[in-house]
């Protein structure tokens, strides 16, 4: 993934929509990358695909 986390969660969704892909594994030790994720880039990304998937 690249960009800001908006970004990330944009691509997550995507793969979600355009792929059926339902589980992302994020490959880090790193607490802040997961905090990170956990906090603003999944949440997003479940946002944005439930919005396309009730249109």
């Amino acid at each position: 993934m690249q960009g800001t986390p908006g970004d990330w969660a944009e691509q997550i969704a995507d793969l979600a929509l355009q792929y059926g892909v339902s589980g992302f594994i994020l490959a880090s030790d790193e607490p802040a990358d997961l905090n990170l994720f956990g906090h603003e880039v999944a949440p997003r990304a479940r946002e944005l695909v439930q919005s396309e998937r009730v249109t």
